[in-house]
């Protein structure tokens, strides 16, 4: 009985093996995509509309609509065809997949007031970023978007405005002319167009942000209508200075150079109190590379003035209790302070600046340091509203004060960057972006997105194929030190447009050559499409 009972599991084992060996089906090559000497194909199972990407393998081995048979490897399928001289191995292209997508009543949209969005704080803002990402999975993207963008009345995108405005989803263009607005719109992230209102407005809290163009953010109280009104009335991609602009609380700044609080609260760098005579002097302490430079560093400080409020104000409810309310945000540029900052630079360099007014202030240390961390330490002394003397100090051996230290790395830049590019055949074309988007108003992000074209008239228009991209990226922190690798891909079929980002949860990083680099084809019949972008910011 015991030996017949092995013989049966026996049995059992081996009919398992063979129905497993069995797991295989017919499918088509419907792209080649050429890697040097290498390809890697594109296979579609046969009667489906499902997608297989192959590993590499010989040029030419594969051609175009060859019958090949898959079978079932663990989680991969072998690919099996009488040309191929090495084991080839093919791995499901991720394709949408309706009962795991974000439904739009899932969605808790952000309150609207005045045709802004207005989100809690920046963790609500990802949230809904996420829910959305995986919402319009469920579809054309622009129609998804339009859908949910109906469903909130009074409101107008900045993606709708800018789609309208230039006819940019159904009309025709020459190729200078889809390169001169593929570069015009510089929001490339169909959600994050959404998010913004036609003036490219978007709330947190009680603060408004414009994207007023690449790098460049505006913020100021949603109760300053007077900033809102003149904001909206300045000309589309207008670069504002890093003044202020004369109208209430509004601050421009660009990103590279960015010092202000998070509306969820956190800060940049040190804080480092000073309290007199009901004032609040904070210092705040920003480091960087200089853009590119290995051995370039740079400093700088800003004091923020507080004035003693012990107010109690109501708010759905609830009673709170403030202590501070910020008088200046840029004390030291707004008033006669006769500022001297001195820092010592941790090479044996000491360096006074008199009547410092918060600029940056840069540094080199000496060539052949790669590797070596040094700690500055900061003294600024200056006059408050009274007249009186105070003196704020920072750097690693500071009791009360924010460690500061630079570590001498690899060239690094951290401006928002973008890169476009096209391809065409006469009868088709592809146009790609890759980009860097800084994380304003939430998660830093890294994306790319592959549009499909097709010749008509006298000029191009928008077109269903087979579509993918990808995006690759390292995240380096502000001593371009690689902390994080983000990577994603997405594969639409018979669709016009398909885009994939990827987020870190950390708000400002640097990237070096090479770190943000993506990939894209697009197959139609025969013809397949594809280019490679790489972001070398230095």
């Amino acid at each position: 009985m015991k030996n017949l009972k092995l013989k049966l599991s026996f049995i059992a084992i081996l009919i398992s093996f063979v129905g497993m060996s069995q797991q295989s089906f017919d499918a088509t090559v419907v792209g080649i995509i050429n890697v040097g000497q290498q390809d890697y194909s594109v296979l579609n199972k046969n009667g489906t509309t499902k997608f297989y990407k192959t590993t590499l393998y010989s040029s030419g081995e594969l051609y175009y609509n060859q019958s090949v048979v898959l079978s079932v490897n663990n989680e991969t399928f072998l690919v099996t065809a009488n040309t191929l001289t090495s084991n080839t191995y093919a791995s499901i292209i991720n394709t949408s997949n309706s009962s795991t997508n974000a439904s739009l009543s899932s969605i808790t949209l952000p309150t609207i007031e005045n045709g802004i969005l207005f989100f809690e704080d920046s963790q609500h803002y990802d949230d809904t970023y996420d829910l959305l990402e995986s919402y319009i999975n469920g579809g054309a993207i622009d129609q998804m978007l339009d859908n949910l963008e109906n469903s909130i009345i009074g409101y107008t995108s900045y993606r709708t405005w800018f789609n309208n405005t230039y006819n940019w989803l159904e009309g025709e263009f020459s190729s200078e002319e889809i390169e001169y607005l593929s570069k015009l719109e510089f929001v490339n992230d169909e959600i994050t167009k959404t998010l913004l209102n036609k003036d490219r407005f978007i709330g947190m809290g009680d603060t408004i942000y414009q994207y007023q163009a690449q790098n460049v953010f505006i913020k100021f109280s949603k109760y300053n209508t007077e900033a809102k009104s003149y904001l909206a009335s300045l000309p589309f991609g207008t670069d504002i200075s890093t003044k202020k602009l004369g109208i209430g609380d509004s601050l421009a700044f660009k990103i590279e150079s960015l010092t202000f609080t998070y509306p969820d609260g956190s800060t940049i760098k040190s804080t480092n109190v000073v309290v007199e005579d009901s004032l609040r002097y904070v210092s705040r302490v920003y480091t960087n590379n200089v853009n590119c430079s290995v051995e370039q560093k740079m400093i700088k400080i800003n004091v923020e003035e507080d004035l003693y409020a012990d107010t109690t104000y109501n708010y759905d409810s609830t009673s709170y209790t403030i202590d501070w309310l910020t008088n200046d945000y840029w004390y030291l540029s707004n008033s006669n302070s006769n500022a001297t900052l001195t820092i010592d630079w941790g090479d044996n360099t000491t360096q006074t600046i008199n009547n410092y007014t918060g600029q940056w202030i840069t540094h080199s240390y000496p060539s052949g340091s790669v590797g070596v961390y040094y700690h500055p330490e900061t003294t600024l002394t200056f006059d408050d509203a009274k007249g009186d003397s105070q003196q704020l100090e920072d750097g690693t051996n500071v009791s009360g004060g924010e460690a500061i230290s630079f570590f001498v790395n690899y060239a690094c830049a951290n401006a928002e960057i973008e890169l476009w590019d096209e391809q065409d055949n006469g009868n088709w074309k592809m146009t790609t972006k890759v980009w860097v988007y800084k994380g304003i108003l939430g998660s830093s992000k890294i994306g790319s997105y592959t549009h499909a074209w097709k010749a008509s008239g006298n000029g191009w228009s928008r077109h269903k194929a087979d579509i993918w991209c990808k995006v690759n990226g390292t995240f380096r922190d502000d001593n371009c030190i690689s902390q994080s690798t983000k990577t994603g891909s997405k594969y639409r079929h018979l669709f016009k447009k398909v885009q994939k980002t990827k987020s870190k949860l950390f708000k400002w990083y640097d990237i070096s050559n090479g770190d943000i680099n993506s990939s894209h084809f697009m197959i139609k019949g025969n013809l397949t499409l594809q280019l490679s972008s790489v972001i070398n910011p230095c």
